[in-house]
């Protein structure tokens, strides 16, 4: 056994709320390390970036000094300082209305089209998040920063001892042990937390009732190539349709396209399993994708020539996306929101979600407390955190 030193904070998952709390954490003089199950670069969705995102970047920049969090807030700074990790341009939100079996249809006033700007220019835009770029640079700082990280590293056993948490994992065959204050559970699932920390995950209590089928394609047609092609008037758009989060609606649900400026195009379909009449639990990933696909022949002409990216290399499918623990915290340990609950990526509320969480939780133990945090300010973020998925589930819903 490799007995390692305490730590202040075990933070598990090295997503990009794991690492921006193991960053923030550190500078503020806590011994961190953070433990990652796989390695980066890995695939990755909940890609789309928003104004509120960008915002709280930058709020963590300026608090914590992590310069480099702002240079990835707007499009035109992450160019400038960060070229090499791979983003997209996002302007804004399109949504596009498509009946099955026809050709998209519209007319000069836009009937079938919405085009929401969100920045004024290129320089100033959101972006969409190449995750397996940016997951990869946001570790490196956290270890830049001093934190302590372990990749292919899993957990094994968690106890707790005498107001601290003793962890049992292996790494590459070996066996190592950690010996923590805080657990911080940033895996983005429920798994870690129902194993290890007693809680219980659920889907039952929303509104909102959908499934996913997703993954990375290269050589998709363009957009507004296509519209232009078929003469559709675009002379009054805000901004590029393919330069934003595309929404095409659907009979089922809605199916998403986020360009990235290597010219990868993440898409995939979101069904309504409450109206939908397909037996999804029985069809395999790639068949339903195509069924979705060659049922709207807009969407067969842009994928014409599409072929999977070879990251990752085949097609994902879901169960029912929405979920909720049973509880968010615990003693000696908290859940970032995307591990504590979830929705649907409909208006692309998922980074902005977790940011805001990470927020919270690093101002908990930004005060004279210290790690001694009191249970009415864990309770606090708890209940917050259900009003707000509440009101995302009554939004999202809504809008199906």
């Amino acid at each position: 056994m490799n007995r390692l030193k305490k730590y202040d904070f075990l933070i598990v998952g090295s997503g990009f709320g794991g690492s921006i709390s193991a960053m923030a954490l550190a500078k503020l003089g806590y011994e961190v390390c953070l433990v990652e199950k796989g390695s980066h670069p890995r695939f990755a969705i909940g890609e789309s970036s928003t104004p509120i995102a960008d915002m709280i970047l930058r709020n963590l920049a300026d608090h914590y000094s992590l310069p480099f969090l702002k240079e990835i807030s707007r499009y035109g700074e992450w160019q400038k300082h960060h070229p090499e990790v791979v983003c997209g341009l996002k302007r804004g939100f399109s949504y596009y209305h498509h009946q099955r079996g026809e050709l998209f249809d519209s007319d000069v006033n836009h009937v079938n089209e919405l085009l929401v700007a969100a920045s004024i220019d290129d320089e100033n835009s959101d972006t969409n998040w190449l995750r397996s770029d940016v997951d990869q640079f946001l570790a490196e700082r956290a270890v830049s920063c001093g934190v302590q990280y372990r990749e292919q590293t899993v957990i094994r056993d968690v106890k707790r001892v005498a107001e601290r948490w003793k962890v049992k994992a292996e790494t590459d065959g070996e066996k190592v042990e950690f010996d923590t204050k805080w657990i911080i559970d940033a895996t983005g699932t429920p798994d870690f937390s129902v194993k290890f920390l007693g809680t219980k995950s659920a889907s039952t209590g929303f509104e909102t009732n959908s499934m996913a089928v997703f993954s990375h394609f290269e050589d998709t047609g363009r957009w507004l190539s296509y519209l232009e092609q078929n003469q559709f008037y675009t002379g009054d758009y805000p901004y590029h349709p393919d330069h934003s989060a595309l929404h095409h609606l659907t009979e089922e649900g809605w199916i998403w396209m986020l360009r990235f400026n290597n010219d990868l195009l993440s898409a995939g379909a979101l069904l309504d399993l409450s109206s939908t009449s397909l037996h999804t639990d029985s069809m395999e990933a790639e068949d339903l994708w195509n069924y979705v696909i060659s049922s709207y022949p807009s969407f067969q002409s842009l994928f014409e020539n599409a072929r999977l990216s070879d990251i990752p290399g085949r097609m994902f499918k879901t169960g029912r996306l929405q979920r909720r623990l049973s509880n968010t915290f615990g003693d000696g340990w908290i859940a970032l929101n995307h591990t504590a609950g979830f929705v649907d990526p409909l208006h692309s509320t998922g980074i902005a979600h977790t940011l805001t969480g990470v927020e919270k939780v690093l101002n908990l133990f930004t005060g004279k407390s210290g790690l001694n945090v009191p249970v009415k300010k864990l309770q606090k973020i708890q209940d917050d955190f259900y009003k707000e998925l509440e009101l995302i589930d009554k939004l999202i819903s809504s809008c199906y």
